[in-house]
């Protein structure tokens, strides 16, 4: 009985600092989230003051008093524990708004998903742009941004707003540290309210970590997210390796990943061919595939023509926004071959419409702007072959057959006379 009860006391004294500090986690996790609620209440305070959304953004943009005290808070709390700050500031209802937070913001992000898509919605961007901008300096961007890609990789319901905010966030971060690295101290502009920008100073990460973090995360968004890394990462990697890694990873996520791409259906992919949406999904990714590769190749021509000088940087900054429209680019490849194709019928019987048809509206054999009249498939110059000159294939010859047999004229003749297709139009039956 005292054996068990010695054995009772060793345990609980090996259970107890793991308890404790289990404790210490939770009550520091809890102080963080009061602190950044405080924030929340203050610049929802602002918002109802004035009772308009753009005067809230430009009022959220001039840092208060208020708000730098809790700025100071955080940032103590940050320099005991940085990573919970960053897991905090990650949970619902702060950085990952929820619905209740979008619609006190009067934000329809539904509506408006394909607008806002690798972008922050301006309210809440200027909601948390005082507080990001006090906090983000190196180390800390370096662990916000790490844990967003650990969080991402968490995620598997692409209808939730979690892992849409995630790539939002990721993306308008790295966006925003390819300005500021290239030298570009822009402010975006939005009916007469400037926003600020996250960063104000260069900001040297650990390149090669965040792109292993955004591998380990793969989804619709890799591609886009991995070509930024890229773009801003010194030192760079060799080009065939950006290449072929942009080109790899297009074409692991072109299914869609553990999270499906917004307003596509990522089941087409599974599915055989049978309808003309089908088809145009497949074109088009195979097309972003083809011309996110080729994005890649186009941005290392412009960057090693120089050593690293201002220009090249401003080059890289327009490859960071071309990334943002890969089926824009498709679309205008597919004009150009259109363009050329038009170009090779110039004055031929042929022609090719770029116009959308409803080609359900049709019969089979018909063709848009085509009449009634079968007259309309005739053309006005066309040149004769005679029988012999015509090919013959081998399936329609038979060994034991020769020319007499199948009634084949030895002189030249046509196979259709003119008045072989009057008899032919006489006799048709338009129904």
């Amino acid at each position: 009985m005292g054996a068990n009860t010695e054995l009772d006391n060793d345990t609980w004294e090996v259970q107890t600092p793991q308890h404790e500090a289990c404790q210490k986690h939770k009550e520091f996790h809890e102080k963080v989230r009061d602190v950044l609620i405080s924030y929340k209440d203050e610049q929802f305070r602002v918002m109802q003051t004035v009772q308009s959304v753009s005067k809230s953004r430009e009022l959220w943009s001039n840092s208060s008093s208020e708000v730098d005290w809790i700025l100071a808070q955080i940032k103590d709390l940050m320099q005991e524990n940085r990573e919970t700050v960053a897991e905090v500031l990650l949970s619902d209802g702060f950085l990952i708004p929820t619905v209740d937070c979008l619609k006190m913001l009067n934000i329809k992000y539904e509506a408006n998903k394909a607008v806002w898509q690798f972008r922050i919605p301006q309210t809440l961007y200027c909601f948390w742009q005082p507080l990001l901008t006090g906090l983000l300096s190196r180390s800390f961007t370096q662990t916000l941004i790490d844990k967003m890609f650990m969080k991402l990789k968490e995620c598997s319901d692409s209808s939730e707003l979690r892992p849409q905010f995630l790539i939002n966030w990721i993306s308008e971060m790295l966006t925003s540290i390819a300005r500021v690295n290239s030298g570009k101290k822009r402010r975006r502009c939005n009916k007469r309210v400037y926003v600020k920008e996250l960063f104000l100073h260069k900001v040297p990460l650990q390149w090669i970590r965040l792109t292993e973090n955004c591998l380990e995360a793969p989804c619709w968004a890799t591609p886009h997210l991995l070509q930024l890394i890229l773009t801003s990462m010194r030192p760079r990697l060799p080009r065939s390796s950006r290449k072929n890694l942009l080109y790899l990873t297009s074409i692991y996520t072109e299914g869609g990943g553990p999270l499906s791409s917004p307003g596509l259906l990522s089941n087409y992919s599974e599915q055989p061919i049978y309808t003309i949406e089908s088809l145009q999904w497949r074109v088009r990714q195979e097309n972003q595939v083809k011309n996110e590769g080729q994005a890649a190749e186009n941005q290392e021509d412009v960057l090693e023509k120089d050593d690293g000088v201002e220009e090249v940087e401003e080059e890289e900054e327009e490859m960071v926004t071309e990334t943002n429209h890969l089926e824009g680019l498709a679309h205008s490849d597919n004009m150009v071959a259109i363009a050329e194709k038009k170009a090779a019928l110039q004055g031929s019987a042929w022609q090719i419409i770029a116009d959308e048809i409803q080609w359900k509206d049709f019969p089979l054999g018909k063709l848009p702007g085509q009449t009634d009249d079968p007259d309309g498939l005739m053309l006005d110059n066309y040149s004769m072959m005679s029988l012999l000159d015509q090919p013959v294939r081998d399936e329609w010859k038979s060994p034991n057959t020769n020319s007499a047999e199948l009634n084949i004229p030895v002189t030249g003749g046509l196979l259709w006379t003119q008045n072989d297709f009057h008899k032919i139009k006489s006799g048709l039956q338009l129904f």
